[in-house]
């Protein structure tokens, strides 16, 4: 379109429209009353990070030897409901799918063979808040509680010259309190 113009032509008209739309922008001011009840779909990546050892992965299934370290990016999604009565208090509902799965660093097993150990790891989180806007404007701190259920904890080990493993692991909690 501004193929014929120079660099210094086409700068400036490009400055020129950004001043002129920025002029135009502000010269129209509502105001309006701000709604009571706010509603969202807040959604996120969580960068999940295992350490510890990690051997007996339920009653059936121990592997010969043990994940020590892994990471995962799952993703995170909820619908959020606030309520805001007063510009300085209000409160939150959060309703989430919290994924916290991710793989194991891969090792060797005793035959000399490659093994590999993925989890996908699921929760229903709940999370009521206090929502308090200190300086009445778009600022503001939220705190409360958090309480998960587990929906999803299957496993998937991999291990070369072996039947492949799907299976839930054991010994996890089926609800998490947190705040």
């Amino acid at each position: 379109m501004l193929s014929f113009l120079k660099a210094g032509q086409k700068l400036t008209i490009i400055l020129l429209i950004l001043t002129f739309a920025a002029i135009t922008a502000d010269a129209q001011k509502t105001m309006r009353p701000q709604p009571v009840w706010w509603f969202g779909e807040p959604g996120a990546l969580n960068f999940n990070y295992y350490r510890g050892t990690t051997q007996m992965l339920n009653n059936n299934v121990t592997v010969p030897t043990a994940f020590h370290k892994g990471r995962g990016v799952k993703p995170y999604a909820s619908i959020l409901v606030e309520y805001r009565p007063k510009k300085v208090l209000g409160a939150m509902l959060n309703v989430a799918f919290d994924n916290r799965g991710g793989k194991f660093n891969g090792v060797d097993a005793p035959c000399n063979c490659p093994a590999n150990l993925s989890t996908n790891m699921g929760y229903v989180a709940i999370e009521p808040s206090l929502r308090i806007a200190p300086f009445s404007n778009a600022f503001y701190i939220f705190a409360g509680p958090s309480i998960s259920f587990n929906i999803s904890r299957s496993f998937t080990y991999l291990q070369q010259k072996q039947t492949d493993v799907h299976d839930d692991w054991s010994d996890v909690r089926r609800t998490i309190f947190s705040g």
